[in-house]
């Protein structure tokens, strides 16, 4: 794997104190600055065609200098802009929102670009060039934008990078005043959207892109390969991701240019997958950052641009999300032919699509079959099939504690969508030692299309070991999106007489996953079913990378048990009082819970 990513660099835009600007006239969500305050703001970048110095980035870091409303581009009208470089041909039926550089008051920009030779010497500690640079176009993916507006709406209290909520679940500005590229400078990191909005006259920038140019390039520039390109139509829950970007680029770019991190696609939306949802973390200033896949088919294993960072999912109202935002590169490359002219000179775009899947991605595609979605009144969550001939489905008893008012509802994603009648067969009630509930499908034609999932045994509780978790989360029944997918490893498997009574793993667990299926990622074993993760009692945040699966060791004895004589009073087993197994799920230390707690799991 290319470890340098010479293709990314860090974007810096700032407005020196003696330009005349008038904040009252910027129609944004961030009226932070006034007419005095210098504007120093960085983002990350792609070297989207080196050899002509086009930089493609994030379209946030430009907010603080938007004048007036957007142009509208329709597809009758002329072309607005030339440039030599794509092919000829297509055009998008959508009209196009964009700025040109004098609808934006004055601002200077820079590029950082990793020099080919980046070790440090006694001489130079720089590992980057710096350049000029222009904006071409500053404009907005519509799919993106529509698809962000549909499944993250302004009333469910979404936010991103910039905000933090406070006490009351208010946000609250989080801009921070450190060094800038050079020591005599400050900067606000970073800039961004405080809410979603239909708003014409305040613009969501999350969803909008910018076309650089270098000026002045030299061989640190020309002489980087362009990216090979991936189409994300070909992507799926599960596939290993590198998001590559310069969070915090204005303070120290030689510590954080182009650093990376890994993760997979949690899910996908919107028409060839133009949004991409990873459980890759991205720090803020990662934003135009490139997002890359190795596909498994190609011994060169060269790394192909997939897409492109567009914001940190970082809350929903209280509840701590910790996911990354990219949109398809070929969705951004898409929209910005609308508005540029092409001609039979310029370079074809070239997207490769096949993906070679390893045995984990059988896994994944098994459990996602295997894991439903519950609807019971306005609550949803998850559920797992454990018996596809009876339909018997496991999930948790708060999904369904409403039951008795409410009609239980199941959706199965697979071959197709399609909601089903279920009646409860036990729910195991607030008190009780397990938070389990079971379903039972009541209409039996359609049980033959169901997909249960093999439960683990002993051996595969392993601390350290890969696992996924796979259930609804966030994302809930007003959709047709398929059960969200994240990573991590058995962080500890806690047990009582030798038998493990608790699973914690480091994947991210958000709410609708409950009822959720924990799997070993090399086996597709059905280790757990996902119960919480944990929250802090005195703000309310949660912490999705702490949670809590009940094991199916304690599941499947008794639901053997019904499977072999049809009675549901068996399943009372699992509400027996066991009052340390019940202080370990209240996360309550006493006495016994020291002497009895065992931790058998080995690295």
């Amino acid at each position: 794997m290319e470890e340098t990513f010479m293709d990314n660099c860090v974007v810096h835009v700032n407005k020196p104190t003696n330009t005349n600007y008038s904040a009252s006239s910027r129609h944004t969500t961030n009226a932070k600055s006034t007419a005095n305050e210098p504007i120093d703001l960085s983002c990350s970048g792609v070297l989207i065609h080196p050899s002509k110095g086009l930089v493609l980035t994030s379209g946030i870091i430009f907010t603080e200098f938007v004048k007036h409303r957007p142009r509208i581009y329709s597809q009758f009208a002329t072309k607005p802009y030339r440039h030599h470089w794509f092919e000829p041909g297509g055009t998008t039926p959508k009209n196009i929102r964009y700025y040109s550089p004098k609808d934006l008051d004055f601002f200077k920009v820079e590029v950082g670009v990793a020099k080919r030779n980046h070790a440090k010497t006694r001489n130079s500690s720089k590992t980057f060039t710096v350049f000029d640079a222009e904006l071409i176009v500053l404009w907005k993916c519509e799919d993106l934008a529509e698809e962000i507006q549909r499944l993250f709406p302004a009333n469910d209290n979404w936010h991103f990078a910039e905000e933090v909520p406070g006490h009351d679940g208010k946000p609250s500005q989080r801009g921070k005043t450190t060094k800038t590229w050079d020591d005599d400078k400050h900067f606000v990191e970073p800039v961004g959207m405080s809410s979603l909005t239909k708003d014409d006259t305040v613009e969501n920038f999350v969803s909008w892109m910018a076309m650089l140019k270098i000026k002045n390039m030299d061989d640190c520039v020309t002489k980087i390969r362009k990216p090979l390109l991936h189409s994300s139509s070909s992507l799926h829950q599960g596939d290993p991701l590198y998001l590559c970007g310069t969070p915090f680029g204005s303070m120290c770019p030689s510590v954080f240019l182009n650093s990376v991190s890994k993760g997979i696609v949690t899910n996908t939306s919107g028409p060839g997958n133009v949004l991409i949802i990873t459980d890759a973390r991205c720090m803020p200033g990662s934003e135009g950052g490139g997002v890359y896949i190795i596909p498994r088919n190609e011994s060169s294993r060269k790394r192909r641009l997939v897409g492109m960072i567009v914001a940190p999912l970082c809350w929903k109202a209280n509840e701590w999300i910790g996911l990354s935002l990219a949109c398809s590169i070929k969705s951004v490359l898409d929209s910005l032919k609308a508005l540029v002219h092409w001609d039979g000179n310029s370079e074809p775009i070239v997207y490769e699509d096949a993906i070679m899947r390893g045995s984990h991605m059988s896994n994944i595609e098994q459990s996602m079959h295997g894991v439903v979605l519950v609807r019971v009144g306005a609550v949803w969550g998850s559920g797992v099939i454990l018996e596809r001939s009876e339909g018997i489905i496991v999930t948790c008893y708060h999904v369904i504690k409403n039951a008795k008012k409410n009609k239980v509802q199941v959706r199965v994603d697979h071959p197709h969508q399609q909601w089903l009648s279920a009646e409860v067969i036990f729910a195991a009630g607030p008190h009780s030692t397990y938070d389990l509930a079971f379903l039972k499908l009541q209409n039996s034609e359609n049980k033959t299309v169901l997909h249960g999932l093999p439960s683990a045994c002993m051996q595969h509780y392993q601390k350290g070991a890969p696992v996924y978790v796979v259930g609804h989360a966030l994302i809930g029944p007003s959709t047709t999106m398929l059960p969200s997918v994240t990573s991590g490893v058995m962080s500890k498997v806690i047990t009582i007489g030798h038998q493990p009574v608790m699973l914690q793993s480091t994947c991210a667990v958000h709410s609708g996953a409950s009822g959720g299926a924990l799997v070993c990622a090399n086996t597709g074993a059905l280790l757990g079913i996902i119960s919480s993760n944990s929250r802090d009692t005195d703000t309310g945040a949660s912490f999705p990378h702490v949670n809590f699966s009940i094991p199916m060791t304690v599941i499947q004895p008794v639901l053997q048990q019904y499977l072999s004589n049809k009675d549901s009073s068996v399943f009372h087993e699992l509400s027996r009082h066991d009052s340390e197994v019940k202080a370990l799920w209240r996360l309550e230390e006493t006495s016994n819970t020291r002497r009895v707690v065992e931790d058998k799991s080995k690295l």
